[in-house]
């Protein structure tokens, strides 16, 4: 079955649903409710990232849940478990993971006790195939960058760079717009310290440690009369809500580095995008990816995020963050493969250009060269089912 795609109106008769504005997302599923159709339009995502040379990623919690890390939303997620288990505490389980918690004494014990449960959580955790899927786009030299909301530092159990600071901007791949669990400072003289079992251990009893530095600094001050500083405690280096990032500026920096870059697509993977900064980067970045001819905005993710969403993505994948990266993966390869068959083959039918002094040689190469014929396109046979009216070598020599 043949299916065209007029800019991103479609009819999808299986689901009785029209797409009727020339804008609006086309909605894959994948698993027990994909269908041929989705396998067709899955194959266009395929050729879009076949064709990318420069992609934007956007992660969110739902990429790391089975690394053993909840999400924060969901049913069995870090807000609804907080709730429970500190019913008397916490109102909201958002109410942790608020600057304000440190204006309470037995909210901050809360705050510090979880968050050495969750500090553990993450030192078990695995890589998902979803990590794995955005190191690979690095290793095929696609990624510009990724911009994550989680604080789990997975990628960097896969020796994926996430330093902050001016000279990696063309280095580094991982941007930790919400900061790192692998870290804890000191919230008067910003000192960081290794997130490690010492400070997990005091953190278990819902206290914080003092910071060495402002203790030191303080000693120094008192040692020649002067009187003493006063000293900090010790807290995660995450951001919480209202309060601002410590490395907000240099943040920006790379995203007006990467804007100026010009990206060709991006994929935003396991997030509701509820958080207003995550928001409105994705929403300013897709507008930059769609100014490309051929550019692509993808949506990862299990659940729909809502009619506002439907005009900035171009494809929304309803499926599992591992499935769905495992299919794109694995569909590319098959892909890619085939393009280089394709070209092989294109590249054996050409004659020899060789020359020859015999002439009567020169004559038979005239001979066979009038008589080689133009073959018409032919449907091309995409990865994972339906066709596309091109091959891949017209695509390749049409720039796509």
């Amino acid at each position: 079955m043949e299916t065209t795609i007029i800019n991103k109106t479609s009819f999808n008769e299986e689901r009785g649903n029209c797409l009727e504005k020339q804008n609006a997302a086309i909605f894959i599923s994948l698993g027990k409710k994909e269908t041929e159709v989705d396998r067709t339009f899955l194959n266009e995502v395929i050729k879009a990232l076949w064709r990318s040379k420069k992609t934007l990623v956007a992660t969110g919690a739902g990429i790391s849940v089975s690394a053993g890390i909840p999400d924060f939303r969901s049913e069995n997620g870090l807000y609804n478990l907080v709730k429970e288990r500190y019913p008397k505490v916490i109102m909201k389980g958002k109410d942790l993971f608020d600057a304000n918690v440190f204006r309470d004494i037995n909210s901050s014990q809360v705050f510090f006790s979880f968050m050495a449960e969750l500090k553990l959580l993450i030192d078990k955790a695995t890589i998902t195939p979803t990590h794995t899927f955005i190191k690979w786009l690095e290793e095929e030299k696609k990624l510009l960058r990724c911009y994550t909301q989680n604080i789990d530092c997975l990628e960097k159990k896969l020796n994926m760079n996430s330093q902050l600071d001016k000279k990696s901007k063309n280095v580094n791949k991982i941007v930790q717009v919400h900061g790192d669990m692998d870290y804890v400072f000191c919230v008067i003289c910003r000192a960081n310290f290794d997130f490690n079992q010492e400070v997990i251990d005091i953190f278990k009893g819902g206290k914080a440690p003092s910071c060495s530095s402002c203790e030191l600094k303080s000693e120094e001050r008192e040692r020649s009369g002067r009187r003493g500083l006063k000293e900090g405690f010790l807290r995660p280096n995450i951001v919480l809500y209202n309060e601002h990032h410590t490395n907000g500026e240099l943040i920006s920096e790379f995203i007006s580095h990467d804007m100026r870059r010009k990206p060709d697509l991006m994929i935003v993977i396991g997030t509701s995008l509820k958080i207003v900064g995550m928001k409105n980067l994705v929403k300013e970045m897709a507008k930059k990816v769609h100014e490309f001819k051929n550019g692509k905005v993808i949506l990862i993710n299990k659940i729909e995020l809502g009619k506002e969403w439907e005009e900035v993505f171009d494809y929304i994948i309803l499926a599992d963050c591992d499935q769905a990266c495992t299919k794109l993966k694995n569909g590319y390869k098959i892909y890619n493969e085939q393009v280089i068959k394709e070209l092989q083959a294109k590249e054996n039918k050409k004659p020899s250009k060789t020359k020859n002094k015999n002439s009567n040689a020169n004559l038979k190469f005239k001979m066979v060269k009038s008589t080689i014929t133009v073959q018409k396109t032919k449907l091309f046979q995409t990865p994972l089912g339906g066709n596309i009216k091109e091959s891949p070598a017209a695509l390749l020599n049409n720039g796509i």
